[in-house]
C-alpha cells in the first residue's frame, strides 16, 4: 500500500470551512485530529509524489521545446509538459521503465525522486504547482471552459491530467505489471 496523507497543520479549526484564510478561534483536539487522519485513510508506505516536471525546463528547452506547455513564458518551476504530445507520453513512459529497471540515471530525471531514496513500486508523475497548462489545440480541448467548472477547487484539468496519467499507466502495464504511477 502506498501512503496517503496531507501536509496540513495539526491545528485544524473546529469550524473549518475550506478557506486557508479562515480565522480560527477553537481548534480540534489532538485526538480528533488523529481520528480525522484515520478516517481519510492516512498512512501506509511513504512515497514522495509531487512536482515531477521541475527539471523538464532545463532538460528540454533547447532540444525538445515542444515537450513544454505552449502559450506561456517558459520559466523554471512554472513550466508544465504538453500532456497531449505523444513524444512526451513516450518520454515519461521510458523514464518510468528506466526507473523500474534500476537505471542509476533515472533518479536525475524526475524532480520528485531524491538521490539515495530507496526504489519503490511507484513512479511519481505530478504536474508542477500552477495552472500553466499547455494551450495547444489538443490540450485546450481537454480543459473545461470556465462556465462548466465546479466551485472551490476547480475540476478544470481533471480530464486533461488523468487522461495523460492513465495512458502512462496503460503503457507501463505492458512491461511492468504490478508497478504503479503516483
Amino acid at each position: 500500500m502506498v501512503s496517503r496523507g496531507a501536509a496540513w497543520n495539526p491545528s485544524i479549526p473546529k469550524d473549518f470551512n475550506g478557506s486557508a484564510r479562515h480565522p480560527a478561534k477553537e481548534f480540534l483536539s489532538s485526538l480528533d485530529v488523529s481520528l480525522f487522519y484515520l478516517r481519510i485513510k492516512s498512512g501506509g508506505e511513504y512515497e514522495n509524489i509531487n512536482h515531477s516536471f521541475v527539471f523538464w525546463y532545463d532538460r528540454f528547452l533547447q532540444s525538445n521545446p515542444d515537450f513544454l506547455a505552449q502559450g506561456h513564458p517558459l520559466k523554471q518551476y512554472v513550466t508544465q509538459p504538453c500532456c497531449t504530445n505523444p513524444a512526451v507520453l513516450a518520454q515519461v513512459v521510458q523514464e518510468a521503465r528506466d526507473y523500474f529497471n534500476g537505471d542509476p540515471d533515472a533518479w536525475k530525471k524526475n524532480s520528485c525522486l531524491g538521490r539515495g531514496a530507496s526504489q519503490s513500486n511507484c513512479y511519481p508523475v505530478v504536474l508542477n504547482d500552477n495552472c500553466n497548462f499547455c494551450k495547444c489545440a489538443k490540450c485546450t480541448s481537454r480543459i473545461l471552459p470556465e462556465a462548466k467548472r465546479g466551485s472551490g477547487f476547480t475540476d478544470e484539468a481533471s480530464d486533461y491530467w488523468f487522461s495523460f496519467v492513465n495512458e502512462i499507466a496503460k503503457e507501463l502495464g505492458k512491461t511492468h505489471p504490478g508497478k504503479m504511477i503516483g
